[in-house]
């Protein structure tokens, strides 16, 4: 009996060796289908290292890139901050410009004004000394008229006293006096 079992428990074992074999024959198979030959295994390490020498050096690139990147944002905003200040103070120019168009444009209507009031002013002047010309033409004829009439009324006073027996000494003044009008319309003025 004991023979017999350790028969059977041969034969079990015998068995199950059998099945092994066979899981390790087919899992080799498996094995050669999903593993590579070792000359590919190689061949794909070195594409393997091609691609991480690639992914290094885009990495190094990308690094350079993001640090100049870095730079120039702070560029960016360096420029913003200029331009926020231009900004700030070209409005400030623009305000002092437009106060002073409007200081030149009343200076200009000041100015246009008072040139009016100047021209105006001349052109008066101009017609008052017309005015003048005219009223000093027409005085001088108005006196020359009365010293005519005077020197008539005069020659009329001296042939009168002549005729009541006048003297020459009042013809020497009355020539003296027709030379000054205004020292002869004075005593004769004073009569009326």
């Amino acid at each position: 009996m004991f023979l017999l079992n350790l028969a059977r428990h041969l034969m079990v074992l015998a068995d199950s060796e059998k099945e092994l074999r066979e899981q390790l024959r087919e899992k080799k198979e498996q094995l050669k289908m999903i593993r590579p030959s070792t000359p590919k295994m190689r061949a794909d390490q070195k594409q393997i290292q091609v691609f991480e020498n690639r992914c290094q050096e885009a990495t190094i690139k990308l690094n350079a890139l993001q640090s100049q990147n870095k730079g120039l944002r702070k560029e960016i905003d360096v420029w913003r901050k200029q331009l926020r200040n231009q900004t700030r103070v070209n409005k400030g120019y623009n305000r002092e410009i437009n106060k002073a168009v409007d200081d030149i444009k009343k200076l200009n209507v000041a100015t246009y004004n008072g040139s009016r009031f100047c021209q105006d002013t001349h052109d008066q002047i101009l017609a008052l000394k017309a005015k003048h010309e005219i009223d000093k033409f027409t005085f001088e004829h108005k006196i020359l008229d009365l010293q005519e009439k005077l020197a008539e009324r005069d020659d009329t006073e001296l042939e009168n006293t002549k005729t009541k027996g006048g003297n020459d000494k009042g013809e020497g003044q009355s020539q003296e006096a027709f030379s000054n009008p205004v020292a002869l319309l004075k005593p004769r003025l004073s009569r009326w």
